[in-house]
C-alpha cells in the first residue's frame, strides 16, 4: 500500500505552492464573494445545476436570508461538444419569466466579480465535455450576450463552481471557518473557506504526486482529456468502471456487464475474483479521498466540517466507513462528514 502519510505531505505541499503562484498540480483558484448583491427582493430566480451526468432545474425565491425551493427537476445533461450546445440547453430549461440565472457549473472556473455577481472564466472542460468556444469565456457574461442577441431578453446570469456552491450551503449549519467539502461522484474536487469572504477551488483532480495506477494510466489513454486530472481518474466515479474492465482483462475475468460506478459497487460484496477486484478498485479511491481531506484539515488547523456530495461516497460498497477510517489515521483533527438536502440548489442561490 501507498505510505498515505507521505501522500497526503506531497497534496498540502502543492496547496501550499499554488497558493504562493508557484507551479502546481493543483489549484490555488481563489473566488471572493461580491461585497454587496444585486438586491432583488422575492423575485424568484432560476438555479440550474450543471453537473457531470445530470442537471437539477428549480425556482428559487429568497425569504428572510433564506433559500426557498419552489419548484425543482432533474434529468440527464447532453454532451457539451461546444458552446451552442450549451446554449441550447440553458435555453430550452430556462423559465420564460424569470430575470435572475444562476449556474452551478460542475467545470474548472476562474472566479471574477462583474457588476456586483459571480462569474466564472472556464479553464477546460472535464468528463467528456469539451465546450469548444466557451473555454477562456466568461460563462455567465457570454450566456447574457446569447440571451440578448437571439432574444432581445436580458438576462441577470451568476455563475459558479460546482464546488463552490457546496461549500457555501455550508453555512446553513456551521461557520466560514470551520467549512471545507468534497464532491466525490462522477467527478472529484475540493474547496475550503480562507476566511469569511475567501473560498478557496484546489481543483484538486489534478493531483499527480503520488503513484499513478496501471488502470489509471488506461483510463487516461481512453479519455477525452488525456495527460491531466490522474487524480480524479484514480478515485471518481466516471472512471471506476474501466479500472474494473482493466483488471478484470488481465486476470481472465469474463461475463461482468459493468458500466457505472454503481455496477462496481453492486459487484463489491461478492466472493470471487470480481468481488476481491470492486472492492480494491473502491478502497483505493476511498484511501486517495481520505488523503486530501486529511491535508485540508492540516492546511487548515482546526476540525473541520466537510459538506459531502456524490453519491459514490453515500452509497458506494464500505466507501465512507473507509474514508473515515483513513482520515483518523492521517489526522489528529476532528473531521464530521454532513450532507445537506438540495446542497447544490441552497449553495447557488446564497449568490442572489
Amino acid at each position: 500500500m501507498e505510505d498515505l502519510q507521505q501522500i497526503k505531505n506531497s497534496f498540502m505541499q502543492e496547496l501550499n505552492l499554488a497558493s504562493t503562484g508557484e507551479p502546481s498540480s493543483v489549484s490555488f483558484l481563489l473566488t471572493k464573494l461580491p461585497d454587496t448583491k444585486v438586491d432583488i427582493g422575492e423575485e424568484p430566480y432560476e438555479v440550474l445545476v450543471v453537473g457531470g451526468s445530470n442537471y437539477q432545474q428549480a425556482i428559487c425565491q429568497r425569504h428572510k436570508n433564506m433559500v426557498r425551493v419552489l419548484s425543482k427537476k432533474s434529468g440527464q445533461i447532453p454532451t457539451f461538444d461546444t458552446k451552442e450546445t450549451f446554449f441550447a440547453f440553458v435555453e430550452q430549461l430556462l423559465d420564460p419569466e424569470i430575470k435572475t440565472l444562476v449556474i452551478n457549473f460542475a467545470f474548472p472556473m476562474s472566479s471574477v466579480v462583474r457588476q456586483e455577481r459571480l462569474d466564472g472564466t472556464l479553464i477546460q472542460g472535464t468528463k467528456g465535455h469539451t465546450f469548444a468556444g466557451l473555454v477562456g469565456q466568461l460563462v455567465g457574461e457570454v450566456t447574457e450576450l446569447y440571451f440578448l442577441e437571439k432574444f432581445g431578453r436580458k438576462l441577470s446570469v451568476h455563475v459558479a463552481n460546482d464546488t463552490i456552491c457546496l461549500l457555501l450551503s455550508g453555512l446553513t449549519i456551521g461557520k466560514a471557518s470551520d467549512l471545507a467539502c468534497v464532491i466525490v461522484g462522477t467527478g472529484y474536487n475540493t474547496a475550503f473557506f480562507v476566511d469569511e469572504r475567501k473560498l478557496v477551488n484546489t481543483e484538486a483532480g489534478n493531483f499527480d504526486k503520488f503513484v499513478i495506477s496501471d488502470s489509471a494510466r488506461f483510463v487516461d489513454e481512453k479519455s477525452a482529456h488525456p495527460g491531466v486530472r490522474f487524480f480524479e481518474k484514480e478515485v471518481a466515479g466516471a472512471y471506476l468502471h474501466q479500472s474494473f474492465q482493466y483488471w478484470a482483462e488481465r486476470e481472465g475475468l469474463s461475463g461482468y456487464s459493468v458500466n457505472s460506478a454503481e455496477d462496481v459497487s453492486r459487484i463489491a460484496p461478492e466472493d470471487g475474483t470480481a468481488g476481491r477486484i470492486a472492492r480494491e478498485i473502491l478502497a483505493r479511491s476511498a484511501r486517495l479521498v481520505a488523503v486530501q481531506i486529511a491535508g485540508i484539515t492540516e492546511t487548515k488547523k482546526t476540525d473541520t466540517i466537510f459538506v459531502v456530495e456524490g453519491s459514490l461516497f453515500w452509497k458506494a460498497h464500505q466507501y465512507k466507513e473507509q474514508v473515515e477510517q483513513y482520515v483518523r489515521e492521517l489526522t489528529q483533527y476532528s473531521i464530521e462528514f454532513v450532507k445537506i438536502e438540495d446542497s447544490e440548489i441552497i449553495g447557488a442561490g446564497v449568490l442572489v
